[in-house]
């Protein structure tokens, strides 16, 4: 019993835990708005999103079941090696973000075009991205828990550093994500150049922002 009060303690031993706790929530449910907006431009999602539209477009099952389902799959693995990795943060990420992107297709409708002209989607893209980068820079920031599929591959490189204790993390997140890239081709969801820019080059530059944003949560 005391453990178990130990580990729940953790989920509120932060300095300004509410501050954090609403811009995990914000940033979660931006995050859903940004997916729609890149699903309808055509231009791809990340690759966990990827994989749950592909499912999600399958089954014709909202994606915020879908998003519920396949992260709860991998937060049964999170929590029995690393549940110090699980928080408040990890359930916004799980719950918030497909539901948001069902209630925005919802309430916007058509407002948010499909597949515009080039011009109309670089002008649309153009701020979506910007605004993607800072809700997921801001999430990270904000440190109250890991996306159980964020939380999957560093505690594959974990076990793995043990064995090679000089393999970095970064090839390893590529791994994980090409391979939910590949699933989601498989599964006809939405590849793109977000995709690609997710699996290649945003992890640096989403650590980077969010330890500047950090100061001023901190």
């Amino acid at each position: 019993m005391a453990s178990i009060k130990a580990y729940f303690r953790g989920w509120v031993d932060h300095p300004h835990l509410g501050r954090r706790l609403a811009i995990a929530i914000v940033s979660t449910i931006l995050m859903g708005l940004c997916i729609l907006a890149f699903e309808r431009l055509e231009v791809g999602t990340d690759p966990f999103s990827c994989v749950c539209i592909g499912l999600s477009n399958l089954l014709h099952i909202d994606l915020g079941h879908v998003e519920a389902v396949v992260h709860t799959v991998t937060l049964c693995a999170v929590l029995a090696v690393a549940k110090e990795m699980f928080g408040f943060g990890s359930l916004a990420n799980m719950f918030l973000v497909g539901y948001s992107h069902d209630f925005f297709k919802w309430a916007l409708g058509d407002l948010i075009p499909k597949a515009p002209e080039m011009a109309a989607r670089i002008l649309l893209f153009v701020p979506f991205a910007a605004l993607f980068l800072l809700a997921v820079s801001s999430y990270v920031a904000a440190g109250l828990g890991t996306s159980p599929y964020d939380a999957a591959p560093i505690i594959i490189h974990r076990k793995l550093s043990r064995r090679q204790p000089k393999l970095s993390f970064t090839p390893v997140r590529i791994a994980w994500d090409a391979l939910f890239t590949l699933v989601g081709l498989l599964l006809a969801g939405p590849f793109g150049a977000v995709t690609i820019a997710c699996v290649l080059f945003l992890g640096p530059l989403i650590t980077w922002i969010s330890n500047q944003i950090r100061r001023f949560i901190d």
